[in-house]
């Protein structure tokens, strides 16, 4: 039987950095992991949710359903969900789950038990149940979701498998130099599925109109400043030469919103280069206009791909050579902000040679 392990006590950057629960249970229902948010969706006390059987923490209506969905989870192809009510709340919370082998505590690498992962969203992720099965409203929110689901299914599974086998190799280590080594090779898949889970639950809210705008006047420098050194480690780890171009103008934005739309449009230009090239984020005056710019000199785009690089989920093929770990949100979700803000996303791209990346910003 694998360890119970707290989530009070993991450690930073780990699963509860994550924006939505997550649940490791036993063939038999029983919690044997759970990050703080899934304890929190439950309304459990973390001490009190592990060990305890999950049919416990939910409506007793709703017990028979999870036990069907237990039992009917795949090991392979796309995760099953089901909507499961906690037994302290009224609005249903939407589960999607998986077999995967995972390691036991203080075996070998090769001894592994099947067990239930599970992936908890809240209320507000899932959208209101529409009345009506044909409403286009309904139809649209339902094929979100589904493309929510699929890219969930698809880009979790490495990095998961990647964290099982690293904890595997880690609980046979003898040394601690050893243990150390693997522990840092644990990083990169769990900042993965960090970073996947942040973009598909922010652009989730975007999506479904849960993102309210605060208007201010702001300097353009001071909303480079929050983000100014997630931005450089990025660019540093990639090898990649980043240079932030200070501008004093100030604009009427929501400073938040502004700031995550260069975000992600800094960090999808740095995943889009290989080491040794260069990406550069400034603003210049273009007549009654402002254009924030985001320059990289990468692999281009193809010009067939340009058309659909700000639909979600799409991977430009141009970009394949030296896009790092991309799930094909970075574009959407800025177009998606500068919309929200008022402002154009435009794009020029010429394959091998490189991007630009203009928000057009009326200043009249």
């Amino acid at each position: 039987m694998p360890p119970i392990a707290s989530p009070d006590r993991a450690p930073p950057g780990s699963r509860n950095d994550l924006p939505v629960g997550h649940l490791v249970c036993d063939r038999g229902g029983v919690v044997r992991d759970a990050n703080r948010e899934a304890a929190r969706l439950l309304g459990a006390e973390p001490a009190a949710l592990l060990g305890q059987p999950l049919a416990g923490w939910l409506a007793p209506d709703d017990a028979p359903a999870w036990w069907r969905f237990l039992h009917g989870l795949p090991s392979d192809g796309p995760p099953h969900t089901a909507d499961l009510t906690p037994r302290s709340a009224t609005a249903p919370l939407r589960v999607i789950g998986q077999w995967a082998h995972l390691a036991a505590s203080g075996a070998a690498p090769e001894a592994q038990e099947t067990q239930a992962c599970l992936v908890l969203l809240a209320p507000e992720l899932i959208g209101p149940r529409p009345a009506d099965d044909h409403d286009p409203a309904a139809d649209r929110l339902a094929a979100w979701q589904a493309r929510f689901l699929a890219a969930a299914a698809h880009d979790m599974r490495q990095p998961f498998n990647a964290l099982s086998l690293f904890l595997g190799i880690l609980r046979a280590s003898s040394t601690l130099e050893r243990a150390l080594e693997i522990a840092g090779k644990m990083q990169a898949p769990l900042d993965a599925v960090v970073a996947l889970f942040n973009g598909l639950i922010e652009v989730t809210r975007v999506e479904l109109g849960l993102v309210a705008i605060d208007r201010r006047a702001v300097a353009m420098t001071e909303t480079l400043a929050p983000i100014a050194d997630e931005l450089d480690e990025a660019a540093t780890g990639a090898g990649v030469r980043l240079a932030l171009v200070p501008c004093r103008r100030t604009i009427e934005t929501d400073p938040r919103l502004f700031t995550e739309l260069i975000r992600q449009l800094a960090l999808g230009a740095v995943r889009s280069c290989d080491s040794g090239r260069r990406v550069v984020v400034g603003v210049r005056r273009a007549g009654a206009q402002l254009r924030l710019e985001v320059v990289d000199n990468g692999a281009g785009i193809a010009p067939e791909d340009v058309a659909h690089v700000f639909e979600p989920f799409h991977r430009a093929r141009g970009r394949a050579a030296g896009r790092k770990d991309g799930h094909g949100l970075d574009l959407w979700a800025a177009r998606r902000l500068a919309e929200l803000l008022g402002y154009r996303l435009e794009i020029a791209s010429v394959l091998g040679r490189g991007t630009r990346l203009s928000v057009v910003i009326d200043t009249a």
